[in-house]
């Protein structure tokens, strides 16, 4: 008796809580593809239908800018605060010098789609897309083909250094450069799914994520790449690196997922959408941005981490725990109806969710493993938060 009564006094505290990841308004509805920041406060977004979005206030207002393109815009690159590029369908590179606010169409030399540019300084940067590696090195006046991207369908580009790049698509493929493009060398991926994303921490280790919950990570330069467990099967689209061990990556149903043991453990966050994001960007190291379909944009200060703040105790959500049952009573609430109880680990990652029917309710916390967790309840619009311990 005496350990259930020390139980209870441990979890009789409401908490306000900020969610991982905020949403933005984006004033758009169209499906957002690339998003990129060059200061932690100056971004900009791009879109399908010619959308390009810019924010200067780390995404408290973001406004479009009229490019005079109506393309499907795959993927957007800022060498600095106002030079920028823009991939487009039927081979289009779009430039600007100030910021945004006008812009060239450049010659690419190519109708073929294209999905992702990159930058390795102001003047040299490579487009990839279907069939095709362009390098330019005059800041997009002259947009050469690599010989060898006709036997590519690539989504992906990144390089570390002048010389030293990745590129990635089709049936698992990823390519390696070591002399700036001029000659690329397969990789054994080990997979055959769609890779979506590269990133690269160093020269030697870096990730890929695709189809199938698709993972990847090379330590040797690519030379051999191993798969980790997302604990997904849905295909993820983006994936960004703050550091050597701390990382993130998006994808379809609204999927977050973040590791910081360098990809041991792959933990999924809560962005409380169900649609598909498609490209997650972070300034700086807890600072990052999420775009995807129908206008979504989410912005994290935290690193995407839970921040729980403990207040007085509210008796409009009770609960009670004890080795196996977690009791959730909500009889205080004026509205009952469409409730919803979600738990998560302390990490942020989520447990478990329940629909609650009943005044009084109980959840089976059995396989749960000693410690703190948070519990959320939703009503409509109305959130309550506490924490419990299980011992």
């Amino acid at each position: 008796m005496k350990k259930i009564l020390l139980l209870i006094i441990t979890v009789c505290f409401i908490n306000s809580i900020k969610a991982q990841w905020n949403q933005q308004y984006s004033n758009v509805t169209n499906a957002l593809t690339s998003v990129f920041f060059t200061t932690a406060n100056l971004g900009f977004a791009v879109g399908s239908y010619g959308t390009f979005l810019k924010t200067s206030d780390g995404g408290n207002s973001w406004y479009g800018i009229s490019t005079c393109v109506t393309s499907h815009f795959s993927s957007v690159f800022f060498t600095n605060n106002q030079t920028g590029y823009i991939t487009a369908s039927y081979g289009k590179i779009i430039k600007t010098t100030d910021g945004g606010n006008n812009w060239t169409i450049q010659n690419s030399g190519t109708t073929k789609e294209l999905t992702n540019i990159y930058f390795v300084d102001n003047n040299t940067g490579y487009a990839v897309g279907y069939s095709t590696i362009l390098k330019t090195v005059d800041g997009g006046q002259n947009w050469i083909s690599m010989p060898q991207g006709s036997q590519f369908t690539l989504h992906n580009i990144k390089f570390i250094d002048a010389n030293l790049g990745y590129a990635a698509g089709l049936n698992g493929t990823i390519i390696k450069t070591i002399d700036g493009g001029l000659n690329w060398t397969i990789q054994n991926s080990g997979t055959t799914n769609l890779i979506l994303s590269l990133c690269f921490v160093n020269a030697n280790t870096g990730y890929a994520v695709g189809f199938n919950g698709t993972i990847l990570k090379t330590e040797n330069g690519g030379n051999s790449w191993v798969t980790q467990s997302s604990g997904i099967l849905g295909y993820l689209t983006s994936i960004h690196f703050t550091d050597a061990n701390t990382g993130f990556a998006v994808g379809e149903n609204g999927v977050i997922l973040k590791t910081t043991n360098g990809g041991i453990n792959w933990n999924i966050q809560n962005s409380e959408l169900t649609s598909i994001l498609k490209s997650v960007y972070f300034p700086v190291s807890n600072t990052g941005y999420i775009v995807g379909d129908n206008g979504k944009i989410l912005k994290t200060i935290n690193g995407g981490s839970i921040d729980i703040q403990e207040s007085i105790f509210d008796n409009k959500l009770i609960i009670h725990s004890n080795s196996n049952l977690l009791t959730i009573n909500i009889s205080q609430l004026e509205n009952r109806q469409n409730c919803t109880a979600r738990i998560y680990n302390i990490q942020g990652k989520l447990l478990l969710e329940e629909s609650i029917k009943n005044e009084q309710s109980e959840i089976n916390i059995d396989s749960f493993a000693k410690g703190i967790y948070i519990l959320k309840v939703s009503i409509g619009k109305e959130i309550l938060v506490n924490k419990f311990a299980k011992e």
